[in-house]
């Protein structure tokens, strides 16, 4: 499966161990409020909007053989989306 989604409202996604006071302007979260959402995987803190695109490809292991890690699946990912 491939699930594409866009026009998300403006929020902040953190990965799981991310710290908000270290990872957002707490002055800049005040003067404009935007949900904060943490998500359950690692990576960065991004900020996304209407103009955010999701791509989610959804396999049963067997299925791609590329090895179930991060780096792996990029570079998969890369020529798909190249």
């Amino acid at each position: 499966w491939c699930v594409i989604n866009h026009g998300s409202p403006p929020a902040i996604v953190m990965g799981i161990s991310g710290q908000p006071d270290q990872l957002i302007h707490q002055d800049r979260l005040h003067a404009a409020p935007l949900p904060v959402i943490r998500r359950f995987s690692g990576g960065g803190t991004v900020v996304i909007d209407e103009q955010t695109l999701f791509v989610t490809f959804i396999f049963n292991s067997p299925t791609l053989p590329v090895a179930a890690f991060p780096e792996p699946i990029m570079r998969w990912t890369e020529q798909i989306y190249q």
